[in-house]
């Protein structure tokens, strides 16, 4: 077990902007940062930014898991930003439910549906790379067809963005440095003088011990690969029981599981 220095140190040396705690509490306290990074992500010019939980702090981020949910009024579009370092299935799942909730949430009682805004998820993806490095998802059918372009789901695999490309994607590759490695122009350096007040912070110092942290993700894998088994295991038992030659709809009636 560390003693509280030991502790210390190991906080001091290892918030990075890569963790979606640490990206969501300096981007709500540096409006400005938030900007440059959304730009670097939209290539678009952004005038202003509107917070649409306008009352989170730093405690609420850390014990509540908050979302840092937007509005870009020059744009007319709603944003949800997500941070993953361990992106899954389950994370997938439930990023969609926050799109969906925005969409829906946005419509005013007795306004036509016609009056729907653009909702846009954007997942930062830390520790993991892909051949496509940003990824664009509309609902779709099996011909591709798009249904709408009102939802949005975005991914972004940071560790495969062009490096060929610094200038552009230069706000983004700074969210995985530690304080220590931040060098460069007036947005950087402010961000680095943000990440290094979290790390004195007290209120973050239960948040990121190497024990808690890795408590948080074999919990949060053990409730998806145990959803897995479950599923597994009834798609085996339907087998066994079309053998048997039983009826779909019983099948069904007694799995759980959809025609």
């Amino acid at each position: 077990m560390v003693n509280w220095c030991e502790r210390r140190i190991f906080i001091k040396t290892k918030l990075r902007g890569s963790n979606d705690i640490v990206f969501k509490t300096i981007m709500y306290e540096n409006k400005d940062i938030l900007i440059k990074v959304l730009e670097s992500i939209l290539d678009i010019k952004i005038d202003d930014i509107k917070y649409l939980n306008p009352n989170l702090n730093r405690r609420k981020f850390i014990e509540k898991g908050c979302n840092l949910d937007l509005y870009i009024k020059s744009k007319d579009l709603y944003l949800d930003i997500e941070v993953s370092t361990n992106y899954e299935d389950f994370i997938i799942e439930r990023n969609m439910s926050y799109s969906f909730k925005i969409y829906c949430s946005v419509l005013k009682r007795g306004n036509s549906y016609k009056e729907y805004k653009d909702v846009h998820l954007i997942n930062l993806i830390f520790g993991k790379k892909n051949n496509i490095p940003i990824r664009n998802y509309y609902l779709k059918d099996e011909t591709g067809k798009i249904l709408s372009k009102k939802l949005l789901y975005s991914e972004i695999y940071v560790d495969s963005l062009d490096k060929k490309e610094y200038n552009k994607y230069r706000y983004i590759r700074m969210l995985n440095k530690y304080s220590k490695d931040i060098n460069g122009d007036e947005v950087e350096m402010k961000y680095k003088r943000a990440l290094k007040n979290l790390e004195d912070d007290n209120l973050f110092e239960p948040m990121f011990t190497k024990e808690e942290d890795e408590l948080r993700l074999r919990n949060s894998y053990k409730i998806h690969y145990k959803e897995e088994g479950i599923k597994e295991e009834k798609i085996n038992t339907a087998k066994e029981m079309l053998k048997d030659n039983l009826p779909i709809e019983q099948i069904s009636k007694y799995t759980g599981l959809t025609k």
